[in-house]
């Protein structure tokens, strides 16, 4: 029973870059967080804004990519799934908690 090997193309890594933009610009595409931008920059130097809050959800990124890399060096991926989850559904019961107050 011979198995061909599967064949996988390799992408650069201008492609894997533009499709990572793409992405996280559909995500935050109507975003409070876009919205409060747009807000900001109609009352203060536009400039300024339009070039902050790319520079700001960029650190952001990378701080959770480090917090996430220092985190997984000392617990374990099922333990940290766990923790995750509980959490999840923590905030999702104190949601529910305080609409229904």
């Amino acid at each position: 029973m011979d198995e061909e090997p599967l064949e996988t193309k390799t992408r650069s890594g201008r492609s894997l870059l533009l499709s990572t933009l793409l992405l996280i610009g559909l995500a935050e595409f109507g975003d409070k967080t876009q919205i409060a931008v747009a807000g900001l920059a109609s009352t203060s130097d536009p400039t300024a804004v339009w070039l902050g809050a790319p520079l700001a959800l960029a650190m952001t990124s990378a701080i959770g990519v480090w917090a996430g890399r220092t985190l997984l060096q000392h617990i374990p991926i099922p333990l940290m799934h766990r923790i995750s989850g509980i959490l999840f559904l923590a905030m999702g019961g104190f949601s529910l908690a305080s609409l229904l107050m």
